[in-house]
């Protein structure tokens, strides 16, 4: 039997480990990307049904945020294009909208995780069904990366849920510059679980 870590695709093979899944113990973490036991999968795991989402029901107007995260992205991409005026600009017009959030309501925990289950359960994999039946692949990419980002965000909340802070003593925290995943442990990945960047392309998140 072979399991999938759901973060960075590990597989643990248990004929070549030797050892079955089961067995493992509880703590057991992905030797890549530090995700937990109950975040790996079974490989021939049934794919899960799609909450039916109609694009005309799903349309909002965006917010601060979500520009700024559109404009990053875009900037991003313009910078692997060599574009690197053109990628300035669109990052100056994203910090412009950072600086421009409103204070949140509700930025407990609890209500963190209940966005990213949201985001697991019903955005991206609606979005990953629109990009399939529309042959996008970029967008397909955006939503594998994007899971797999929350995915060990969840994974992280969980940790500190249970272990508050003392699951970042003696660690640092380092957030992937190209797709979001983040990594604590002592030093950046060699390269990123996710996106396979380099550990140059990390950036140490540090405390104010």
């Amino acid at each position: 039997m072979r399991y999938i870590c759901s973060v960075c695709g590990y597989v643990y093979d248990e004929e070549v480990e030797g050892v079955p899944f089961a067995d493992l113990p509880s703590d057991y973490q992905c030797p890549l990307c530090t995700a937990p036991k109950d975040f790996f999968e079974a490989a021939e795991k049934e794919e899960k049904k799609l909450k039916e989402v109609t694009i005309d029901e799903d349309l909002h107007e965006l917010s601060n945020g979500e520009i700024a995260a559109t404009l990053s992205n875009l900037a991003r991409g313009l910078e692997k294009q060599y574009k690197f005026e053109a990628s300035k600009d669109m990052q100056d017009l994203a910090d412009y909208f950072t600086g421009n959030l409103p204070s949140l309501e509700d930025s407990s925990l609890e209500a963190l995780s209940k966005l990213i289950d949201e985001d697991l359960e019903v955005n991206y994999p609606n979005v990953q069904k629109c990009a399939q039946d529309n042959n996008d692949r970029g967008t397909q990419r955006i939503a594998v990366w994007g899971t797999k980002v929350s995915n060990i965000i969840k994974a992280l909340l969980d940790t500190y849920k249970k272990a508050g802070e003392k699951a970042l003593l003696g660690k640092k925290v380092f957030v992937c510059s190209v797709c979001g995943f983040i990594y604590v442990g002592e030093k950046a990945p060699e390269l990123c679980p996710v996106c396979k960047v380099p550990s140059w392309k990390f950036e140490e998140v540090k405390r104010r």
